[in-house]
C-alpha cells in the first residue's frame, strides 16, 4: 500500500530534520560560492577599469587667462629612422600623439635628429579599412633640445571623423616625407600590430573626451 499524503509529508519532514546539518552546510556552501563569484566579478571589473583608466590617462592643462583646456595624449613610437651615426646604431624614434587645443584636433609626429633637424613635408597613414589619411603640409612645427639630439615635432590638423576612423581602425602602414634629410628623405614602413592598437586606444580616449 502506498503511503498517504500526510504520511509523505511526515516522512519528508523527518528527512529534513535528520539531514538538517547537511542542508545547512549545503546552503552555507552556496552562499560562499555566491560571495566568491561576486568578489571575482568586482575584482575583474576593478582591474579592467584601472587598465582602461591607465590607457586613457590624458594630460589636461588649463590656460590661466582664457580658461580653455588643452588635452594631450602620450607618445606612441610607431617606427624609427636613420642615419646611424657613431656607435649608437639604434634608429631614432618616430612618435605619434594627439592634441586638442583651441577647438582643433591635431596629430603630432615627433622625431629625433641632429644639427640639420628638419620638419615633415607630408605624411600618409593607411588604415586596415583601406582609408588613407594624408596631409601635404604641417599646420605648425617646433623643436626642443634633448639629452643627445634635437627633437622636431610637426602638427597636422585632423577632422573629428578622421579621429573616429583612427579609433576604430588600425594603422597598417605609414609614409613620411621629410623636408630635408639627405640620408633618409622618405620613411615608408609597416606599423607593428601592437603599436597600431595603442594608437587606436589613444584616439578612442581623446574622442570620448570630446563627445
Amino acid at each position: 500500500m502506498s503511503p498517504s499524503y500526510s504520511e509523505n509529508m511526515m516522512m519528508d519532514g523527518v528527512y529534513k530534520i535528520n539531514n538538517l546539518p547537511q542542508l545547512i552546510r549545503l546552503n552555507s556552501l552556496k552562499q560562499t560560492n555566491m560571495k566568491f563569484k561576486l568578489t571575482a566579478i568586482v575584482l575583474i571589473t576593478s582591474i579592467f577599469s584601472s587598465q582602461l583608466y591607465a590607457q586613457c590617462k590624458l594630460d589636461k592643462k588649463k590656460d590661466d587667462y582664457t580658461n580653455k583646456v588643452a588635452i594631450n595624449t602620450k607618445d606612441i613610437t610607431i617606427g624609427g629612422i636613420g642615419p646611424k651615426f657613431g656607435s649608437n646604431k639604434k634608429p631614432w624614434d618616430i612618435d605619434l600623439s594627439f592634441r586638442f587645443k583651441d577647438s582643433t584636433i591635431s596629430l603630432i609626429l615627433t622625431h629625433a635628429s641632429q644639427g640639420w633637424a628638419s620638419g615633415i613635408n607630408k605624411f600618409f597613414l593607411k588604415l586596415d579599412n583601406d582609408l588613407v589619411i594624408t596631409r601635404d603640409s604641417a599646420s605648425g612645427e617646433g623643436k626642443y633640445r634633448g639629452e643627445n639630439y634635437t627633437y622636431v615635432y610637426s602638427f597636422f590638423t585632423l577632422t573629428k571623423d578622421e579621429l573616429s576612423a583612427l579609433s576604430k581602425n588600425k594603422i597598417v602602414k605609414c609614409k613620411i616625407v621629410f623636408r630635408y634629410n639627405p640620408n633618409f628623405p622618405v620613411y615608408d614602413e609597416e606599423v607593428k600590430d601592437k603599436k597600431s592598437n595603442e594608437v587606436k586606444e589613444l584616439a578612442d580616449c581623446l574622442l570620448k573626451e570630446l563627445n
